[in-house]
């Protein structure tokens, strides 16, 4: 019996198939081992200036229901509690959809505040860190906001490790725009 071959434009077709195909896998691969090597752990920070004294910020950020007022959830709300922010104290985040996360209130000095904020239930810890320093007239406040933390994502980890300076970044603005419009009012 004899063999058929193909017309020529369909083995061209195969041919250009097959090399698209291995590209496309070379892609993959090299991605792969890139994100292999970037980390999983982020650093945020943002600042901004309040005309405040210290003690008017520190007194503002020391009640717990003032929270609600200036930190942005998206899609969510931080639990309304008429009481000082107190050591270990746990405030639910409610959010739209019906999941809830909650933030966990640690160290507070009078020029610092740290707090942990689990997201939803289920995610990783992230660790916030609010400092306020004087600046040099005495009733402006510099109020600067950081976070650490670790993504768990898969093989994505690294990759929005990469891009969470942008995407939390701009919810940390937000919050600070919030709270500086509260205290300047």
């Amino acid at each position: 019996m004899l063999k058929r071959e193909a017309p020529d434009h369909q083995r061209k077709a195969l041919y250009q198939l097959r090399v698209v195909t291995r590209i496309f896998a070379l892609v993959v691969i090299f991605l792969l081992v890139v994100g292999y090597f970037l980390p999983k752990k982020y650093h945020i920070e943002r600042s901004i200036n309040i005309d405040a004294t210290q003690i008017e910020v520190a007194d503002f950020l020391a009640k717990a229901s003032n929270l609600s007022g200036w930190l942005y959830v998206q899609k969510g709300q931080v639990e309304l509690l008429d009481v000082a922010l107190t050591q270990d104290l746990i405030l639910a985040i409610n959010y739209e959809s019906g999941d809830k996360g909650s933030i966990r209130i640690g160290e507070l000095r009078s020029a610092k505040y740290k707090f942990d904020v689990i997201p939803k239930e289920g995610q990783r810890v992230v660790a916030n860190e609010l400092s306020l320093e004087a600046l040099e007239s005495g009733n402006v406040t510099r109020v600067s906001w950081s976070i650490n933390g670790e993504l768990e994502s898969g093989l994505l980890s690294p990759y929005l490790a990469l891009f969470a300076n942008d995407i939390a970044g701009a919810n940390f603005e937000k919050s600070l725009s919030q709270l500086k419009v509260r205290l300047e009012k």
